[in-house]
């Protein structure tokens, strides 16, 4: 007598659905892990350019980012070994490792944080650059959205004021790019930097482009 009939589709199906659990379970650790790497890369804030001019501050900052770039790194591993693996990696295992390196990045840099948080609010330096940087993104807003001191005076565009607006304009984008963002949001300025590329090498005239760049300009700021 032969045997029970072995339903080699159903088997398939098992397998397949094993195989997509297990994925499952690497796509949610790879995202866990994913999100410890951008706390980490967001443990100085967004003033990391002043703080390195900053004399007192910058020193613990350096140290910061160069513990950031040794973590980032084995996270970074981490992240690919689980993103790229198969149903036979412990996941679990990886994830408590991921934990670990990323409760000792916050031992590492606690005492040159509280410096720098003590530091930013008391150092003159710090608060000087912040004003200056201030007052330049006032400056270059300005320039982007033709904002004139006369006030209801009506000015014609030149080229060379389209290529000022663009300049500046591609100046504020890449700043951008370097700042803490979401997918979505990255994006959606990538798409507004062709569409501002587009807009300088169309036939419209210099006023209908600079009112275009203005509201490129406005989508940056508001989304």
């Amino acid at each position: 007598m032969s045997g029970p009939k072995v339903d080699y589709a159903k088997l398939r199906e098992q397998e397949m659905a094993s195989l997509a659990e297990a994925r499952g379970r690497r796509l949610k650790v790879a995202d866990k892990i994913q999100k410890m790497i951008n706390q980490i890369d967001s443990c100085l804030g967004g003033d990391v350019d002043l703080m390195l001019q900053d004399l007192q501050i910058g020193p613990s900052c350096k140290k910061i980012q160069e513990l950031q770039a040794q973590y980032k790194k084995e996270l970074q591993a981490l992240y690919n070994t689980v993103k790229h693996g198969t149903e036979l990696l412990d996941v679990d295992a990886i994830l408590h490792g991921g934990e670990v390196l990323l409760r000792r990045f916050g031992e590492n840099t606690q005492e040159e944080l509280q410096i720098i948080n003590k530091l930013v609010a008391t150092s003159q330096q710090y608060q000087r650059l912040q004003e200056e940087r201030e007052i330049l993104a006032q400056t270059k807003r300005k320039k982007i959205a033709r904002i004139s001191n006369d006030k209801g005076v009506d000015i014609a565009v030149s080229d060379a004021d389209i290529q000022e607006q663009i300049s500046v304009f591609d100046d504020e984008i890449k700043e951008f790019m370097t700042s803490p963002m979401t997918s979505k949001h990255k994006n959606s300025i990538l798409l507004i930097n062709q569409d501002l590329h587009e807009l300088e090498v169309s036939d419209l005239d210099n006023d209908r482009k600079s009112k275009r760049i203005q509201r490129l300009w406005l989508a940056v700021l508001f989304g």
